[in-house]
């Protein structure tokens, strides 16, 4: 349980081997490169290779925006928190990297696309011409002979029965025009034969009724057989059609596949983006990183084997990378330290401790037997579903714990969905019943002082905590003078002070000899504090302030000012732990005031007890995660906590969207 060790390592090798060899480091994976081009010209690649994989990025991007807008799919509740991620073999994954070319399959997919847009175009203009035709479909004469007439001028038009007995009525065109109707539906069609010369003014009637002219003088034939030819070319469009949408439909399928293969040319990105971990000289190319000492002298073996004219120097890594390297108990609590930030390369690695702090918080916070039962079954569920996903198992690990914790605390403070198992509503002789009172310390709410002095009481073993580990930062840095005179003291000083001020609040509650101690303890600390603080300058003046200063807390790990606020500030768990169980027991005497309803009302009882204390589990957990951790962020990782980290990220393929597991189907 502590922070990865590494070698800093510097390699030369033959330019001649430079591309292959930068292959092999890719395929190991083990190596954190550093960029040394402000020391020597860069080893660039291809700049031609680095345009292709932007250019198939971007093709990947087109093409999943494309298959989105196409099928569109709801995503399943859960997906909106732990996005899907395929599985692959390394076995696969190499063979569709090999296979599976991205400018073909986007060529493919535009070709369908081009031919779709040019079919669904077609298939609205046979639609509009039909929506023409129909009407005329008993139609007799040839369209083109209509047009033959020279002395004539026909109009066909639509109208609705209104428009028809008012064209049929106006004297000029009762005159001069000879009208054939018949009904369509609710419509009318009306053909119109008038001379030539009455053209622009049947036309002005026309516009004046707003009754359009059908275009029927784009076609030929007789209407029954353009109907009939229209038809049949659209059913062969719309069959063409229907085999392109399932073209792009299979196609679609393959979404996984660009999945991965998106993480494969980021990866590839990436390896080209490294080029200023290379530089060149005129015939050797060299690179400098950490590699981890746990994975030293496997890479050595395999650098030896394949390239034994490589030269490689190792040396203590100043300033390495930071690589977190605990049992599977302590891995999920990494996820807390991440969210602030990572720790400076020689620091203690703080995860053992932050669990511990972090579950106790939580479990007095969260503190409900069935509260914390829901939670871990919930979170057995979700590693048990995405158990292939690392990361995910990890998160649903630390609330897989935090239930764990939130039960203990609920025993202990006797809150089983508030008051839902006690002789309220259950027999006092009831097992449950018994099981509670068997194991339960105090009532959280009966005992509210009880349960705010024991929170005080952890509030300043958290404090002393933070000093302790300050204390330990110190020693592994060999700051000893530091590690006595501004934790050591703080850590007899912070007891001492609270037995003290507790003589005054309960007289006679502890030992009198203990009192006597605590007193003689407050003495020497203060005065050491106020030594530390004169070590820390050489002017006279200066020394006598820094005193001062060093017991007020402003230059030290810790201070007098600091040590009542920040444990006040535990408080907040208490209000926490009384509002998850005064909010059960206010939905518990709400659900069963209606228990007396004829039939329904055990069963309503039950639903209403299931939906407000889901209600209720949802908001404290919320602030059962927020409130202790802001506590573990600033009153303890205050003390002690130095950022600053770089992440270890060895030179490899980094998948983000996929998963690599060696089980998974061939």
């Amino acid at each position: 349980m502590a922070l990865e060790k590494f070698f800093h390592v510097q390699v030369v090798v033959p330019k001649i081997k430079a591309d292959s060899f930068r292959d092999f480091l890719h395929r190991e994976g083990v190596m954190h490169l550093q960029n040394i081009s402000s020391i020597a010209k860069p080893y660039y690649s291809s700049k031609q290779e680095e345009l292709q994989v932007h250019l198939e990025i971007s093709q990947v991007k087109n093409i999943t925006q494309t298959f989105e807008k196409l099928f569109p799919k709801a995503t399943p509740f859960l997906e909106n928190f732990i996005p899907y991620k395929p599985q692959f073999s390394n076995k696969q994954i190499q063979s569709i990297d090999e296979t599976f070319s991205i400018p073909d399959f986007y060529e493919e997919i535009n070709r369908l696309i081009d031919e779709k847009d040019s079919l669904t175009k077609s298939i609205e203009l046979i639609d509009s011409q039909l929506q023409i035709l129909l009407p005329l479909e008993h139609l007799t004469i040839p369209f083109e002979s209509l047009l033959s007439l020279k002395t004539l001028c026909i109009f066909i038009t639509k109208v609705n029965n209104k428009q028809f007995a008012d064209f049929s009525t106006i004297p000029y065109i009762h005159h001069n025009v000879m009208i054939e109707s018949f009904p369509v539906g609710d419509d009318h069609i009306m053909i119109l034969v008038s001379k030539s010369e009455h053209q622009e003014a049947i036309l002005e009637h026309m516009k004046r009724l707003s009754v359009q002219e059908l275009d029927w003088k784009q076609f030929e034939g007789i209407s029954c057989q353009v109907l009939t030819s229209l038809r049949h070319t659209k059913s062969q469009a719309e069959e063409k059609l229907t085999q392109i949408q399932n073209s792009l439909q299979e196609l679609s399928n393959k979404k996984d596949l660009l999945t991965l293969k998106k993480d494969i040319l980021d990866s590839r990105l990436n390896k080209i983006n490294d080029s200023g971990s290379f530089a060149e000289s005129q015939y050797v190319v060299m690179i400098d990183g950490f590699l981890p000492q746990s994975k030293q002298s496997l890479f050595e073996e395999h650098l030896h084997t394949d390239y034994p004219d490589v030269y490689i120097q190792k040396a203590k890594a100043e300033d390495p990378p930071v690589n977190f390297k605990n049992n599977a108990f302590f891995k999920p609590f990494e996820f807390i330290i991440r969210m602030f930030a990572l720790p400076r390369s020689g620091m203690i690695d703080p995860t053992p401790v932050v669990a511990i702090v972090y579950l106790i918080l939580f479990g007095l916070a969260f503190g409900d037997v069935i509260y914390g039962l829901l939670l871990v079954l919930f979170c057995a569920f979700g590693m048990k579903k995405f158990k292939q996903d690392i990361g995910v198992v990890l998160f649903f690990k630390l609330f897989f714990y935090s239930g764990i914790s939130a039960m203990i605390f609920g025993a202990l403070t006797n809150s089983w969905a508030g008051d839902l198992i006690s002789t309220v509503y259950l027999p006092a002789n009831h097992f449950l019943v018994k099981l509670s009172n068997s194991v339960k310390m105090i009532n959280s709410m009966e005992q509210v002082m009880t349960l705010l002095i024991a929170i005080l009481y952890l509030g300043t073993f958290v404090q002393m905590l933070g000093v302790f580990c300050a204390m330990l930062q110190n020693i592994k840095d060999h700051h000893y003078r530091d590690a006595f005179f501004d934790q050591l003291t703080w850590l007899i000083f912070i007891p001492s002070a609270f037995l003290f001020a507790g003589e005054f609040l309960a007289p006679g509650y502890y030992p009198a000899v203990l009192i006597r101690i605590a007193q003689y303890a407050i003495i020497v600390t203060m005065v050491l504090l106020f030594i530390g603080g004169t070590l820390k300058s050489r002017n006279p003046v200066a020394k006598i302030a820094k005193g001062f200063l060093n017991l007020y807390g402003i230059i030290s790990s810790y201070g007098i000012a600091s040590i009542l606020s920040d444990v006040l500030s535990y408080l907040r768990l208490l209000a926490l732990a009384v509002a998850t169980s005064s909010m059960a027991m206010s939905f518990n005497l709400i659900s069963f005031l209606i228990k007396d309803i004829p039939l329904l009302g055990p069963v309503l009882v039950i639903i209403l007890l299931v939906l407000t204390n889901m209600l209720n589990f949802l908001l404290s957990i919320l602030g059962a995660f927020i409130h202790p951790v802001r506590l573990i962020f600033y009153e303890f990782f205050g003390r002690f906590f130095q950022d600053g980290g770089t992440d270890y990220k060895p030179y490899s393929n980094q998948y983000k969207h996929v998963l690599v597991n060696e089980e998974a189907k061939q």
